[in-house]
């Protein structure tokens, strides 16, 4: 088993609701150990509603994550000092 999947929707998801205080606690609840298992992201309780606009979201979170990362002068993508 795998903690993968090939709909990129659904990675999204899980990513979002596992970056709550809420996520965290129902994993924290489920294996209190610091070892998870795919047994427990499986029992996870998880509301489809409103998919699509939490997938706007993450994806949002991520691209600014990204873009923060950039402006630092040890990464890959850095170009230009935001101070220039």
């Amino acid at each position: 088993m795998s903690a993968f999947s090939d709909n990129v929707d659904v990675i999204y998801y899980i990513i979002g609701m596992l970056n709550t205080p809420l996520g965290n606690n129902i994993l924290r609840i489920l294996n209190p150990t610091i070892n998870s298992q795919i047994g427990d992201f499986r029992n996870i309780p998880v509301i489809v509603n409103q998919k699509y606009e939490i997938i706007n979201f993450v994806q949002q979170a991520i691209l600014l994550t990204k873009e923060d990362w950039d402006l630092n002068e040890n990464t890959w993508n850095f170009k230009i000092s935001p101070l220039i």
